[in-house]
């Protein structure tokens, strides 16, 4: 654990939570980390992905009728999806532990 100087000048130990939020109870502390984590989790996980889902759908030909569904382009958006679900459960997993629901 290491130690940090509140703003009144109290030592107090833990991480680097304590220096920003000291004023807070521990629980409630750990609970606003983990809610900003998931927060910033969920929206770069529908960032990326949707970002992926445009770029898929953009058309070269603005001039094109074609309707179908192109199998190439339904499989490019599921691995963009995948693999920015991934990305981000990689990097917030320790905080939030990974559970990212963009419906709630």
């Amino acid at each position: 654990m290491a130690r940090f100087t509140n703003a009144f000048g109290n030592r107090v130990e833990g991480g680097n939570t304590d220096v920003v939020m000291g004023f807070l109870t521990r629980s409630v502390r750990d609970h606003m980390v983990a809610f900003i984590a998931e927060l910033c989790g969920t929206f770069l996980f529908l960032f990326f992905a949707f970002s992926i889902a445009q770029v898929a759908n953009t058309s070269v030909d603005p001039q094109s009728t074609n309707t179908l569904p192109d199998t190439s382009k339904i499989l490019f958006i599921a691995l963009g999806f995948g693999c920015s679900l991934t990305v981000n459960v990689w990097i917030f997993y320790r905080v939030s532990g990974g559970q990212f629901n963009p419906a709630v």
